[in-house]
């Protein structure tokens, strides 16, 4: 018996899920594996748990450990003061350009749910709060581009 098989006994659901895993596809790959998840948890669970859920899904993963050791990185959305557009995100203390902006974006809505657009208008008040219920440093500033 490999080990994989005697950690799925200890859970009904890990056996579950690792059964239609195999049904759909049993090379089935990480990405496609945690987009599938992340479609579930915001999907039919909402959008307002998936913070509740990456906080109990690292302490299963055994994040929380690693995560004390490397506090999370401190984020920063920048907002267009008169239009309340998204103008920057840093990422401890480091602007995000081009394709890092890209992947900051991305970053913000694997941990939220909400998908931010650069020039694009968003409630800050939301994003911040998610950011921080999912245990991040998250600020918002304005900037005046007049």
């Amino acid at each position: 018996m490999k080990l994989t098989d005697i950690i799925l006994q200890e859970s009904k659901i890990a056996v579950a899920i690792n059964s239609a895993i195999d049904k759909i596809d049993p090379n089935l790959g990480y990405k496609d594996f945690a987009q599938g998840v992340a479609e579930v948890v915001r999907n039919e669970y909402g959008s307002h748990l998936v913070g509740l859920f990456m906080e109990e899904l690292h302490k299963h993963l055994g994040l929380d450990e690693i995560a004390e050791e490397n506090s999370s990185p401190k984020i920063n959305i920048t907002s267009v003061e008169q239009t309340g557009k998204l103008y920057s995100i840093s990422i401890d203390g480091v602007k995000q350009r081009e394709e890092d902006e890209v992947k900051a974006i991305e970053m913000i809505k694997s941990i939220t749910g909400i998908v931010l657009s650069h020039g694009s208008r968003f409630d800050e008040n939301e994003v911040i709060s998610a950011l921080r219920n999912a245990g991040y440093d998250a600020e918002h500033s304005e900037i005046d581009v007049s």
